[in-house]
């Protein structure tokens, strides 16, 4: 008898859920009434992918924050290991001048961080509904997606209707997802958020040498950059740097390079992220790898990270 018990909680799933909105305890009702072992992970959800503002990121109070409460303690150091990649990768705040890059990869850690959890709590699905009231219009929006671990795909179910009409609604959108129907799309997976180092990947391409325009130039520019390791881009940096009024020595710099790969919508895309570090000064410049850019990887990342470089020494 005891070795069926076990057998059968043992062949329970997990269900990982995140419900949103003030008039949608149906959605989580129904849903912790499934057979299921239920993970209500509604905060760390909020937490990580429902921030508000003008730049909408969860900056993880610098990329220092430590684990959260809702984190599971015994993944902490995926936890941090993130966190630590997106600072090495843009810095410490404030990112006046960088506010995109910081921007793209909080929100990549984010999606990344919540995958994670779902994964490590062995989900078998994860539902995420949302409702949203507008009580103005008179009007009550209804969303909800799930989608397997495992998966590139998801579910996804979004309906507009009157007020009146929300519980019926939640309960037709719910009872859908939980039925495994819904409109098929892709999600984007992001299983990585940086791989091991590269060696060159601009070896074979022509040196960059067009003079880089400036927004803004200051004596505390260094009048040259000595770069390493050598190699095409340490050249094209070297050869572009060529700022007005620039008083300072010449000032060291260090190359990384790596990339990965992320299941974007509808495409896998090849990731190459560069670092360039000066002193305390730390730069970078994302790209996807693809034979459709207008102009040669070395140019483009060349070009962002002299104007970053200037930007910061003249803030």
């Amino acid at each position: 008898m005891l070795s069926l018990l076990v057998s059968i909680l043992a062949a329970t799933p997990v269900h990982v859920i995140a419900v949103h909105g003030a008039r949608s305890t149906g959605a989580l009702e129904k849903l912790k009434g499934l057979p299921a072992t239920t993970i209500d992970a509604t905060a760390l959800h909020t937490y990580l992918l429902r921030t508000e503002g003008m730049f909408p990121m969860q900056d993880f109070e610098g990329f220092s924050a430590a684990p959260i409460a809702e984190w599971a303690p015994a993944s902490a150091e995926t936890w941090k290991q993130g966190v630590a990649h997106c600072q090495t990768v843009v810095g410490p705040p404030p990112w006046k001048a960088g506010i995109g890059g910081a921007l793209a990869c909080a929100n990549r850690l984010s999606v990344y961080l919540w995958q994670q959890f779902a994964s490590q709590q062995k989900a078998a699905r994860v539902f995420e509904i949302d409702v949203v009231l507008d009580e103005r219009k008179g009007k009550v929006n209804v969303r909800g997606s799930v989608w397997e671990p495992h998966s590139r795909d998801q579910l996804f179910l979004d309906e507009t209707v009157p007020v009146a009409e929300l519980d019926k609604t939640v309960e037709r959108v719910v009872s859908a997802l939980i039925a495994k129907k819904g409109k098929p799309q892709a999600r984007n997976v992001i299983s990585e958020l940086a791989s091991a180092l590269l060696g060159d990947p601009f070896a074979g391409q022509a040196k960059a040498t067009t003079p880089v325009a400036f927004k803004k130039t200051c004596a505390a520019m260094p009048k040259s950059l000595t770069i390493t390791p050598k190699g095409i881009l340490a050249d094209s940096l070297s050869a572009r740097w060529t700022p007005e009024g620039a008083a300072a020595p010449a000032m060291p710099c260090t190359l990384t390079f790596n990339e990965h790969t992320e299941a974007g919508v509808g495409e896998v895309l090849t990731l190459m992220t560069t670092l360039m570090t000066c002193s305390s000064n730390i730069v970078s410049a994302e790209f996807a790898k693809s034979g459709a850019l207008k102009r040669p990887m070395v140019d483009l990342v060349s070009e962002r990270l002299v104007q970053g470089l200037a930007t910061k020494l003249c803030k």
